[in-house]
């Protein structure tokens, strides 16, 4: 009992290694590495036996390999995950073309109410241009956004409004997208901006950033101020807001998120990245020239020193029976 008891612990720690390693394909590693060592372990010579337990070294040194080439770039469901936020700036981006179109100017970032308190933002405003007026109709405006009748609504975001790739508390209604406010933005407070107030250019503005941790609600008539977007945007050290689009491996490079341009094209926007570019793209009159493709800077390593220790368990799960391992004596018989 005491063998199986140990058995039991051994391959239920083999396999939790594993999977904290290499994620659900870690079942089937663990699986074969166990199999290997069934084998072993039933060899009648020593000879045999480590011949078997070179395999399995030599096995776990592979699945190491192969599984870090594998999980250090985009997986096909990162890349539809990306392309997926991309189309969804996208769309939010041409929303908002839209309502320039039907009323001369881009929505204000929130409608305040008497005493200056803002009461209603512009994702309500827009979601008759995407193709949401069923939500729009049951918004009533004459209540702030939080109240009684609106508050009905707090949990019916459009899926539109989340990155998929994006993950954790209170995913299903904090925005992935928000707009960058002030006075020399697209969005100054209650103003509504018209095309012909950006002298720089609908082509060279920012009019929307992606950023994950805020924590906004999508009705909030809450976005990020310029200040707030330059500290998450441009830090060196990276961040669970800014590593929104990454390789899930070992470690991170090339992180990046997306930004929507006011004329609606679509950028990718590696992190770490320059703060005066950045700078210059929210500005509708800064009059500044910029060269956007020398805003990358050298991209941080930030490793995952969680699947590095459940990988290092796991090459030591992968040796531990080596103990168990049969020995003859001169006379051939086992030990």
């Amino acid at each position: 009992m005491r063998f199986r008891l140990t058995a039991v612990f051994y391959c239920t720690s083999l396999i939790a290694a594993s999977i904290a390693a290499f994620g659900s394909g870690g079942i089937l590693a663990a699986l074969i590495v166990l199999a290997i060592w069934g084998f072993t372990l039933s060899r009648k010579s020593r000879t045999e036996a480590m011949k078997a337990f070179g395999a399995i070294l030599l096995f776990g040194l592979c699945i190491v390999c192969c599984f870090s080439g594998l999980f250090t770039v985009p997986s096909p469901r990162e890349a539809s995950r990306q392309a997926q936020c991309s189309n969804n700036m996208r769309e939010i981006a041409h929303a908002l073309r839209c309502y320039e179109a039907a009323w001369g100017c881009f929505p204000p970032a929130y409608v305040a109410d008497d005493n200056g308190r803002p009461m209603h933002s512009w994702r309500v405003l827009i979601l008759p241009y995407l193709e949401e007026s069923r939500r729009y109709a049951r918004y009533d405006f004459n209540e702030p956004w939080d109240g009684p009748n609106n508050r009905q609504l707090a949990d019916d975001m459009p899926s539109i409004y989340r990155c998929p790739a994006q993950h954790g508390k209170n995913r299903q209604t904090a925005t992935s997208y928000v707009a960058v406010v002030g006075p020399d933005t697209m969005w100054p407070g209650t103003g509504a901006r018209k095309p012909a107030e950006v002298p720089d250019g609908l082509v060279n503005t920012v009019l929307l950033v992606e950023v994950a941790g805020p924590g906004v609600h999508w009705m909030e008539p809450r976005d990020l101020t310029v200040e707030e977007f330059l500290k998450i945007h441009t830090s060196h050290s990276g961040s669970p807001q800014t590593d929104i689009h990454r390789a899930r491996g070992y470690f991170c490079y090339s992180c990046s998120w997306n930004a929507a341009f006011a004329d609606g094209h679509m950028r990718k926007v590696s992190v770490p990245f320059s703060t005066e570019i950045l700078s210059a793209c929210l500005t509708v009159d800064g009059g500044e020239s910029f060269d956007w493709e020398s805003g990358a800077r050298e991209p941080y390593v930030h490793w995952r020193w969680g699947r590095v220790v459940a990988t290092v368990v796991f090459l030591v799960l992968c040796v531990l029976p080596l103990a168990r391992l049969p020995w003859q004596d001169k006379s051939g018989v086992v030990q």
